[in-house]
């Protein structure tokens, strides 16, 4: 049978699991209930710690079995980090939820941890079929995707010296191009129908200026390029090649026409810790949303001051969009809950002072 705990005892052996004792803060967004929730972490305000520790709590309360819980963070660094954390405590947290009467099997397996790419590359094998796509398919780096662009240029019946491309601005503008449009999930057509309707748009002005053709030859090359980017996208699914871009952008798509896979992801993963949320894009955000959203419990953690992934298409209006985005329940509406962490571990007032 199972024995209710006194928070206390659990408090006291997770301090002691994890070698540190939480503020009132930390405690707070530790023991939050298993819904969604926002959690705020200026720099050094131990969010790892937090993170840690929820999973430690979730474990300890026999809320969640371990092999049921997942975690996705920007960097593999990062993800070693807290992958080393998590195993060094998770044989007591288990032990500790065992005599309290919890998970009676011995094998509960371990949190998984994972980069966002990473993740998105793990749905695509799972659920390439649903795609079209070989379940085979590599991802590629650089520079078979330049070779692969290449070609796609070389082969093209477009004049691109009519734009003014030289082959391998072409190409380089091609993948930035590309880039884009999957990080905002934005398809080729339809940017290219929304630069045809600015282009009719100029040819109809009586006095054309110097801008005006500007803008229209930007217009006229930007159509090129993505006519480009079908051909290059149709060129990696021929050649079963998967680029970063393709993988979040892929992923998506497949999330969010699939309800089976939708269910298929909420069984398997009970809890979702999302790291460095500030640093997510659109794309991350949709799939993200279309397998976990409707109130399944996911925690972001996420420090507005330290946006940095701006070039990669990162979306800072996804910390604040958040509560709405993910909330507790749509029907009434009731937001995500935001925990602020303040309280800084690892540098001096001063400090702080100055870099606030």
């Amino acid at each position: 049978g199972v024995m209710t705990l006194d928070p206390k005892v659990v408090r006291g052996n997770l301090t002691k699991i994890i070698k540190k004792t939480p503020s009132a803060e930390q405690w707070n967004a530790i023991e939050a209930p298993l819904e969604p929730g926002l959690i705020v972490a200026g720099a050094g305000t131990g969010k790892t710690t937090v993170m840690a520790a929820r999973i430690a709590w979730l474990i300890m309360t026999g809320q969640m079995s371990p092999d049921r819980i997942l975690c996705l963070t920007f960097t593999t660094k990062a993800t070693g980090e807290l992958q080393s954390r998590v195993r060094s405590y998770l044989p007591a947290a288990i032990k500790f939820a065992q005599e309290a009467g919890f998970h009676s099997a011995d094998e509960m397996g371990e949190p998984t941890i994972l980069t966002y790419n990473a993740f998105g590359s793990r749905l695509l094998k799972e659920h390439a079929l649903r795609l079209g796509l070989e379940p085979g398919a590599r991802v590629v780096v650089d520079a078979t995707r330049y070779q692969l662009g290449m070609r796609v240029v070389c082969n093209t019946a477009l004049d691109l010296s009519a734009y003014g491309f030289t082959s391998v601005d072409a190409v380089s503008d091609l993948m930035k191009l590309d880039d884009q449009l999957a990080n905002y999930l934005i398809e080729p057509d339809t940017l290219i129908a929304s630069d045809q309707r600015t282009i009719e748009m100029l040819d109809a002005v009586e006095k054309p200026q110097t801008i005006t053709e500007a803008m229209r030859s930007t217009s006229a090359k930007r159509i090129a390029l993505a006519q480009l980017v079908k051909d290059f996208r149709d060129a990696k699914i021929s050649a079963d090649i998967i680029d970063y871009s393709d993988q979040i952008r892929l992923s998506a798509k497949a999330a969010l026409s699939s309800t089976s896979m939708q269910q298929l992801l909420k069984e398997q993963f009970g809890v979702v810790l999302l790291d460095e949320y500030q640093d997510t894009g659109i794309g991350q955000k949709v799939l993200l949303q279309a397998l976990f959203g409707n109130g399944h419990p996911v925690t972001a953690v996420g420090d507005p001051c330290q946006a940095i992934y701006g070039w990669r298409g990162a979306e800072i209006t996804n910390m604040d969009m958040f509560p709405g985005d993910f909330p507790i329940s749509v029907e009434p509406f009731e937001p995500a809950k935001q925990f602020n962490l303040t309280g800084n571990r690892r540098s001096g007032e001063n400090i702080l002072a100055a870099a606030n």
